[in-house]
């Protein structure tokens, strides 16, 4: 629902009891030329990592987000694994050692600033981006920063700038 939100749009519902429900949403998005395609196409963004050695955690409680990340994370040739909350992701770093975090700042159980606090107290200098639905301006990336985070995307995230984020800490 956020995310048809961010995207102009919303989620309806028709519920007949007995019978079963309909949900339903309309967006509008641009339709690319050829032009655009090949463009697309010479980006970055469709350039794996060449250390094939690095490993991210995320951590995002939404289900759809985190294929959407680990789809890109492979495509990138970035190991990936993913964790539903914070305290999830704390757990995973006491067994395993990784790149770069992304962590979503609203999570149950534990949320993305609990978990990073507790990190930055356990001297843990992984580097984490932020991952948040909240609008972006440098006021907010200058908090999150001073809060602990390295660096901040929006989401629904744009590959590119998530691309950009992450190659900004691994090579």
């Amino acid at each position: 629902k956020q995310l048809l939100q961010l995207m102009n749009s919303d989620l309806h519902m028709e519920s007949t009891p007995a019978k079963g429900s309909c949900f339903w949403f309309t967006i509008e998005l641009p339709v690319l030329t050829g032009e655009d395609k090949i463009i697309a196409n010479k980006t970055v963004v469709e350039q794996p990592f060449t250390n094939p050695h690095i490993k991210v955690l995320v951590a995002e409680d939404n289900h759809v987000n985190a294929i959407v990340a680990s789809n890109l994370l492979k495509k990138w040739n970035i190991q990936c694994t993913i964790v539903k909350n914070g305290k999830e992701a704390l757990d995973e770093l006491e067994k395993n050692q990784y790149n770069l975090i992304l962590m979503d700042l609203e999570m149950p159980v534990m949320d993305g600033f609990s978990a990073t606090a507790v990190l930055r107290s356990k001297n843990n200098h992984t580097p984490v981006i932020a991952l948040t639905a909240a609008l972006m301006e440098k006021q907010t990336i200058k908090k999150l920063v001073d809060f602990g985070f390295n660096d901040a995307v929006s989401k629904p995230f744009k590959p590119a700038v998530l691309y950009s984020a992450i190659g900004k800490f691994v090579s």
